[in-house]
């Protein structure tokens, strides 16, 4: 939030400073009116305060805007709820000022369950058959990436209203996914609280990091100085393996430092400050897989995994069951993601919220792998682009301003304040959600597999593989370029 504010002062100074230098021929120093001053200070000092670029007077006659998602995270991104949780409430009177704003109708249909590739074909069906059925698709990332390719989606680059350059759509995130910034067929922001909600975040319980003797205050400090990296987590993990049942072997009864999932690889993979391509001069992407960084990062993983009673493996795919190891505090951390907080309401212990581990400090942080979140897309098949195209900024707009700050408050217990520690952690972890182009274009990154079964050969997986990945990728970028 204040980077936000920051942003905005330091334009407007730049435009003072601009309109004030104007008149080349000028000498003298120009006299400022502090009255004058005072009296024209921009208001904008908060989310609640961000101003949008729609014109006044949009009425649109009632038009019906058609959004198609899946049942899950519809409550955070779609249809909200009047008189429930406070963020479904949000959610839902944020509709109803679109709609009364731009008078519209917004119609949000849900498909019969979460099935991630049933959606794709319901939505594939109705585009090619032609049918103006929905105007604004929220899927699963990985699915809309794979559908961009197949023409799909209209190209938003010059979509009216839409300002890519407003906080609330992620860029940091689209150019990343996006296989060129020429054309881009999917957006990501504030208005997708699902894509925030699955990246990946590590809990702390205050009181057991205190029984153990370490301060979260200086944790906070390591976090905040750039410091959070492997080789100081394995500071906080080394002596909190403890034998709890008394049997003489590490099993599932014990107490680790925390437990993870045999899929949650790719949550320490994608988390880590590595990104796995590279862009060339045109701004396509490019393999740099093989380099000492990755399979440094291998061998650190494989360390915190599998030595020394560090962590469980748990064998289920359940979350829900390391989040109540971590609850029933037989975890310090808990490895997750941020919607695991809805898990936590009920915790009744202090914890805190931080990044994962980077593996080294010249790295920036990561909250990855979000692209199980709902990215946006308008099909070409809708006719009401320009209508669609003002809704969607508004919506983002209304959910920078309202939606999301009341989450912050609500969801995550945590009243948004500058001097308060757990929201400036919050602020970490939300300006460093990413997405890797790997993982939404479906390729493998190859130390997904070898972390899961304890191996560091690098090699061999790499020889193994580059050549269907290279292969894979010039695929991609040949299918993306014969796009319109």
């Amino acid at each position: 939030m204040k980077r936000v504010f920051i942003c905005l002062l330091a334009a407007l100074l730049l435009f003072s400073a601009t309109a004030c230098g104007r008149n080349e021929a000028e000498t003298e120093p120009l006299r400022q009116d502090t009255a004058a001053v005072e009296e024209t200070e921009p208001a904008e000092t908060s989310r609640a305060d961000a101003k949008d670029g729609l014109p006044e007077g949009l009425d649109y006659d009632g038009l019906q805007i058609n959004f198609i998602i899946r049942p899950e995270f519809q409550l955070y991104d779609t249809i909200g709820e009047s008189g429930g949780d406070i963020v479904y409430d949000a959610v839902y009177n944020r509709n109803l000022a679109v709609e009364e704003r731009l008078n519209v109708a917004l119609n949000y249909m849900a498909t019969a369950d979460n099935d991630y590739n049933a959606m794709a074909k319901q939505v594939a069906n109705s585009i090619i058959a032609g049918t103006d059925e929905y105007d604004v698709v929220m899927q699963r990332g990985l699915q809309t990436f794979s559908q961009t390719l197949d023409g799909y989606y209209r190209n938003l680059n010059d979509a009216p209203y839409i300002d890519m350059t407003k906080p609330w759509w992620w860029m940091n995130i689209v150019n990343d996914t996006n296989v060129n910034p020429e054309k881009v067929f999917f957006l990501t922001g504030d208005m997708s609280i699902s894509t925030f909600l699955l990246s990946t975040v590590c809990f702390v319980n205050k009181q057991m990091l205190d029984n153990y003797g370490k301060d979260i205050s200086t944790l906070y400090d390591t976090v905040e100085e750039g410091k959070w990296t492997y080789d100081v987590f394995e500071e906080y993990i080394q002596d909190v393996y403890m034998d709890t049942n008394g049997d003489g072997s590490a099993d599932e009864n014990d107490t680790y430092a925390f437990s993870y999932l045999a899929y949650g690889a790719q949550w320490f993979n994608y988390s880590s400050g590595i990104k796995f391509i590279e862009r060339d001069t045109d701004g396509y992407p490019i393999l740099t897989l093989n380099n000492e960084k990755t399979m440094h990062l291998l061998e650190t993983l494989v360390h915190i995994w599998w030595d020394n009673n560090y962590g469980y493996l748990e064998p289920t795919s359940d979350y829900t069951v390391m989040v109540r190891k971590f609850m029933d505090e037989e975890n310090l951390f808990c490895m997750g993601r941020f919607m695991h907080t809805d898990l936590l309401r009920d915790f009744e212990q202090p914890y805190g919220v931080i990044p994962y581990p980077k593996l080294d400090e010249s790295y920036d942080y990561m909250s990855g792998t979000g692209c199980s979140g709902n990215f946006i897309s308008i099909p070409t098949t809708c006719a009401d682009f320009e209508p669609t195209c003002a809704v969607l900024e508004a919506l983002s707009a209304e959910n920078y301003r309202k939606v999301f700050p009341t989450y912050y408050e609500s969801a995550l217990k945590i009243k948004y304040v500058s001097e308060n520690r757990d929201a400036q952690m919050i602020d970490i972890v939300h300006d460093s959600i990413y997405v890797d182009f790997l993982l939404i274009s479906g390729m493998n990154n190859v130390i997904d597999g070898l972390l899961q079964n304890k191996s560091t050969d690098f090699a061999s997986a790499y020889a193994a593989q580059i050549n269907s990945m290279e292969e894979a990728l010039a695929d991609i970028i040949d299918r993306f370029n014969k796009l319109p």
